[in-house]
């Protein structure tokens, strides 16, 4: 048996995308075309499974702006979508619910009128049913203050202000917000981008994820490798078949 390791996953995923299009079938698809295609690796960030209250974010893309991606697969029911999407307005610029052309109509018959509908067709190109409309009137300063690690909100603080209130450890939070309650909206969206970003914006994890087979961006952008295990996982995916299975 010929060929590379790689090749291995991108015919897997192939068959998963033809027999059983998962929530991962749709991530992967969202960032081969957003991340690798509207915009860079190199200067968009992705997340993956990002928490506001109680919702899950599938995927968020933060370039610019914040735009999150809420995936409704042919095996998923919409009873939570309103909640989500509740939660998604309080944070997110602009949200779009990615589904199947089965579920669509459903869909648009279910979101306010800032959010986006996209289907993903049986030829996995995504087609905008409805764009998204810009959602910084309707952000949330709380929501999105607790969506953030300390060190990022001290950072916006310390831009905007000065620095971060000097108090007791347990008086801290409160303090800040106060603080952080008194940006204005756009300037919170992006105060909020700059900061998050950071999370996953790197030019090795780019640089590794662009050397990935297709079926493997998704989780080259999110799951945080060290150097050495990237570099381990690319010589095993550049290996022989043969070899790796022992022929």
């Amino acid at each position: 048996m010929g060929g590379e390791v790689r090749e291995l996953f991108d015919t897997a995923f192939g068959a998963l995308v033809r027999d059983y299009r998962s929530e991962y079938v749709y991530k992967n698809i969202i960032t081969k075309k957003l991340i690798f295609g509207v915009h860079s690796p190199n200067s968009a960030a992705l997340l993956t499974e990002f928490w506001v209250n109680h919702s899950k974010a599938d995927s968020v893309v933060l370039n610019g702006t914040s735009t999150v991606y809420e995936i409704k697969t042919e095996y998923d029911n919409l009873s939570r979508l309103p909640q989500q999407l509740a939660d998604y307005t309080k944070v997110f610029d602009r949200i779009n619910v990615v589904t199947h052309d089965g579920a669509v109509s459903s869909v648009l018959a279910m979101v306010p009128e800032h959010v986006g509908v996209i289907a993903l067709s049986r030829r996995k190109s995504l087609q905008k049913v409805k764009p998204a409309t810009s959602n910084i009137d309707r952000l949330d300063h709380w929501t999105m203050f607790n969506c953030l690690r300390k060190q990022e909100f001290a950072n916006i603080l310390t831009r905007r202000f000065g620095g971060i209130p000097q108090t007791t450890p347990d008086m801290l939070r409160t303090l800040a917000f106060e603080q952080f309650s008194r940006l204005p909206k756009d300037v919170l969206s992006a105060e909020f981008v700059h900061e998050v970003r950071k999370r996953t914006t790197d030019m090795e994890v780019a640089q590794f994820a662009s050397a990935l087979p297709e079926s493997l961006r998704t989780l080259g952008l999110s799951e945080r490798l060290s150097r050495v295990a990237r570099t381990r996982l690319l010589a095993t995916l550049a290996s022989s078949r043969a070899l790796s299975l022992g022929d």
